[in-house]
């Protein structure tokens, strides 16, 4: 099992630029650089949701956000991205490092987030909205090949999956050997051929899909048995899920 902080995108295609404005970037401070460590989804005009797992053993003063980014290495893009500290850490008082459940933690910045065409905070789902069987869109930066460490990309990609029911993954996962079954705080996307899926690199991205004109964030990449494999769908954390513990951190 590959746990979330390992995961990318693979089987899509880069993104235009803006079209995904609550994306964020969020970098870690290793010997004195700053390294791509995970997505994440801005929320509000200070917290943004990212992984539990992106931020183990993290120190609060190595983490900088980016908002608005989209080629790594390109600073002459339309608009320019902006970068924050994080004032606090809230990670779910859930969350299983072992198996990665309850995959979810949510960061508080340093500063209001002033909004523009790129930076634009994502909706929340309703506790109760259906999931299976929707098209939704999962995004990131990264590699684009499970077995290629050289297949890494600095621009924003998209690729669009299926959502199956837990019940379905559970037989999938159960016929490749995997002992891991799906909770409830948890959903599985992908295709059934394969091909499409989050992959090595790239954790706590969001998952979004539209529902009347609006993108809702429904999850957040956590892991997955390999990438793009056949009856293998990419595991994410259910968002409906967490809406009312995600609700009370911020309004704390």
């Amino acid at each position: 099992m590959q746990g979330s902080r390992f995961k990318r995108i693979i089987g899509g295609h880069d993104a235009n630029f803006g079209d995904h404005p609550w994306q964020a970037a969020i970098f870690r401070s290793t010997l004195g650089a700053n390294i791509l460590s995970c997505g994440g989804t801005l929320l509000t005009d200070r917290w943004i949701v990212t992984g539990a797992s992106c931020l183990w053993r993290a120190r609060i003063e190595d983490l900088t956000i980016r908002l608005g980014e989209f080629d790594l290495e390109n600073e002459e893009e339309p608009l320019k991205a902006e970068e924050y500290k994080v004032e606090k850490i809230e990670i779910n008082p859930e969350y299983e490092e072992i198996e990665f459940r309850n995959d979810i933690a949510l960061l508080k910045l340093d500063r209001i987030v002033k909004f523009d065409k790129h930076i634009i905070p994502v909706c929340l789902p309703s506790e109760d909205l259906s999931l299976v069987n929707r098209t939704a869109t999962v995004t990131g930066w990264g590699f684009i090949n499970e077995d290629s460490r050289n297949s890494r990309t600095t621009v924003l990609r998209q690729v669009d999956i299926e959502v199956f029911s837990n019940e379905r993954c559970n037989e999938w996962f159960s016929e490749v050997g995997l002992n891991r079954l799906i909770s409830e705080s948890e959903l599985c996307a992908g295709r059934v051929e394969g091909g499409r899926d989050a992959c090595t690199g790239d954790s706590g991205g969001p998952l979004t899909t539209l529902i009347n004109g609006r993108k809702i964030l429904i999850g957040i990449v956590t892991w997955g048995k390999g990438c793009g494999r056949r009856h293998s769908p990419g595991v994410y954390a259910k968002i409906n899920h967490f809406v009312p513990w995600i609700k009370n951190v911020m309004k704390n």
